[in-house]
């Protein structure tokens, strides 16, 4: 739609009276294209704009004084003031702490080392991200160890390996995935001699939908038993979110649904409405057997395909094509008991001491991420090969 408009645009600008209307048009959609690649590169180039219009307002927001009031002791200030005694007993513990493992030279140096952690805050926010841990090149992030593999191919790219081979070292994470020949037996009673893959999992995170589709390649391969606990997501339980992550995300997931072969990138997203109505029909799913099915359905629909979940016909849509009756699943958008068990997951991830989304437990091997399965493969081959 819009290459259609600046075509149009083009295309009038010999004959029309107002020119400048269209030059002005042409100019913001070249601008719009160079934000969203910077964007999706990690690069908020709209920054210090957003800064420049915080400081105006700041400038002529009014400051009234505070008039003078009188305080008399109370026992309720008491308490406060050993409240704060408290606190700062708790804060000289840890300070005590960190005196015997921060080195002296630093120490001795406190506020300039202040000054430069600020000063690292101030650059990272800057440059349009949110989280330490990071490498960045060339206008791109890396998270980690596991997007090790990202700059590596870049590298190559660009023709900077010693040997100059393709040869990529830090895809050890997914490159044999699936690669055992190992089946888990299973009884008459449907028990296996190992554990069961429970993924905690939101609709509303992409990383959530390439877990999912991963995972039940890796359920299916070994025939390992596969039960996913959704729960809300973050912003829904009323949890601050940086507005320059969903950038990164976004831009992260990408890259990593292509390395898979997971189709990603047409985006609707359900925040809203789209989540808590596939929810609602998540428990007559299951009770088909169709509850993976429909799972993933709803996640490749408004990450890959642009289908609205909140919409009678997007929703349709998700249902049937999991293999399930709409008309049967209509009515049932008006239970709002789903809301129960999804508190109760997440209460359960929290007793795994996780917090966050996809985040998989088996036995007793417990991570956070989609780019973690491979932990959870390694505990698989180490069952199923001491029952062999």
């Amino acid at each position: 739609i819009g290459f259609t408009m600046v075509l149009l645009d083009l295309l009038q600008l010999p004959s029309s009276d107002n020119a400048g209307g269209l030059i002005a048009h042409i100019g913001g959609a070249l601008f719009g294209y160079v934000y969203a690649i910077q964007l999706k590169k990690g690069n908020d180039i709209g920054i210090w704009f957003e800064n420049f219009i915080y400081l105006v307002i700041n400038l002529f927001k009014p400051r009234h004084k505070k008039p003078f009031k009188k305080v008399h002791r109370t026992k309720q200030a008491v308490a406060k003031q050993t409240k704060k005694k408290t606190s700062n007993e708790h804060q000289a513990k840890i300070d005590d702490i960190l005196d015997k493992i921060v080195d002296s030279n630093i120490s001795e140096h406190e506020e300039c080392y202040r000054q430069h952690l600020q000063a690292n805050e101030a650059q990272l926010k800057q440059q349009g991200h949110y989280l330490s841990g990071m490498l960045h090149y060339g206008g791109e992030w890396y998270w980690g160890l596991n997007r090790l593999e990202h700059l590596e191919l870049r590298f190559n790219e660009m023709g900077l390996q010693q040997d100059q081979s393709s040869t990529v070292e830090f895809d050890k994470s997914h490159r044999d995935f699936c690669g055992q020949s190992l089946k888990a037996s299973r009884g008459e009673d449907g028990i296996g001699p190992v554990n069961g893959i429970t993924i905690y999992w939101s609709m509303r995170s992409p990383y959530s939908y390439l877990a999912l589709v991963r995972a039940r390649q890796l359920a299916d391969h070994y025939q390992v038993p596969l039960e996913v606990k959704p729960v809300l997501p973050m912003v829904m339980r009323r949890m601050q979110v940086p507005n320059t992550k969903g950038g990164y995300i976004i831009a992260d997931v990408a890259r990593e649904a292509e390395k898979y072969g997971i189709p990603f990138g047409h985006v609707a997203d359900p925040l809203g409405a789209g989540v808590e109505r596939c929810y609602a029909l998540f428990a007559y799913a299951q009770s088909h057997g169709l509850g993976l099915s429909f799972l993933q359905s709803c996640a490749e629909g408004v990450w890959s395909q642009g289908i609205v979940s909140e919409s009678d016909s997007g929703l349709q849509k998700l249902v049937e094509r999991a293999g399930l009756d709409w008309n049967q699943a209509r009515p049932l958008l008006n239970d709002d008991s789903w809301r129960l068990w999804a508190q109760d997951n997440l209460a359960e991830l929290y007793g795994h001491d996780l917090w966050g989304v996809p985040s998989v437990v088996y036995g007793q091997t417990k991570v956070f991420g989609q780019d973690r399965l491979d932990r959870i493969e390694q505990g698989i081959i180490k069952d199923l090969t001491a029952v062999q």
